[in-house]
């Protein structure tokens, strides 16, 4: 999970609109800072001149973000997905990667015209625990919405987050990968809603979760009738009180176990 001050302190400078200053000053007072960004949501963020020098960005969402002359040197990037949906010129121009610890996924898709150092990048085949997510979140598809809004307030909180966005091809790679999400998360939320709770894949993830000795949290989004597997357990209200409330209840409840 990203240090959540951290973050914070990295989005107000991209605010700023002054090329991360206000964040390259911070990293200039504290130079033996560890920099964990792990799963950081920053699409499309003007990060031009971010010094990103030896941080953790290994799962990060950089579609898109603007990366002109950044530092990240030395910077952990497994996991992390650079591929945007816009052509944006220059994008990578003066951009240092420099003994950067990669996967062959990394940069797969983009055009890296302008990265400085790829010749000295180091690849790992394996991508770090944390890129898979803290937790995971099993739901229908009937209920995108609602979970891309889950989604987005969990990163914006600083965890990292596993969703099956594109129902991955069936078959066995398919439930492979599955498999792997859940075995590499502390914990899953079950979105629970009249489609969720007559979905078999709901069904076989939060089964397999227990198995697993995973710990699972019901949210409570649309009424339903409760499976009996989830009945017993402490739900979160998201039906009848306003979202935001919601959220708050879960991000306590979260950061009980992650730490």
């Amino acid at each position: 999970m990203a240090d959540a001050e951290q973050l914070k302190r990295l989005q107000e400078s991209i605010a700023a609109h002054n090329g991360c200053q206000a964040w390259n000053q911070w990293r200039i007072w504290h130079p033996f800072k560890r920099i964990n960004l792990t799963g950081i949501r920053l699409e499309g963020a003007d990060l031009k001149g971010a010094d990103l020098k030896s941080a953790n960005l290994s799962g990060a969402r950089l579609g898109d973000a603007l990366l002109t002359n950044a530092n990240l040197t030395s910077a952990d990037l497994r996991g992390a997905d650079f591929e945007g949906l816009f052509i944006v010129p220059d994008r990578f121009l003066g951009t240092n990667v420099a003994n950067a610890v990669v996967d062959r996924q990394t940069f797969a898709g983009i055009d890296t015209h302008g990265l400085l150092g790829l010749a000295s990048v180091r690849y790992v085949e394996s991508t770090p625990v944390s890129a898979v997510g803290d937790v995971f979140i099993s739901y229908s598809r009937r209920d995108v919405p609602f979970v891309d809004r889950l989604d987005a307030g969990l990163h914006a909180a600083g965890m990292t987050t596993w969703v099956d966005r594109g129902q991955l091809e069936g078959g066995q790679q398919w439930l492979r990968q599955i498999q792997k999400a859940i075995d590499g998360c502390v914990m899953m939320l079950v979105v629970l809603s009249p489609e969720a709770v007559q979905s078999e894949y709901v069904e076989s993830e939060y089964h397999y979760a227990y198995q697993k000795h995973k710990i699972v949290i019901p949210l409570d989004y649309r009424t339903c009738e409760v499976p009996m597997l989830l009945s017993g357990l402490q739900m979160v209200d998201f039906r009848t009180v306003p979202y935001e409330q919601g959220l708050a209840q879960l991000l306590k409840a979260l950061q009980s176990y992650i730490h």
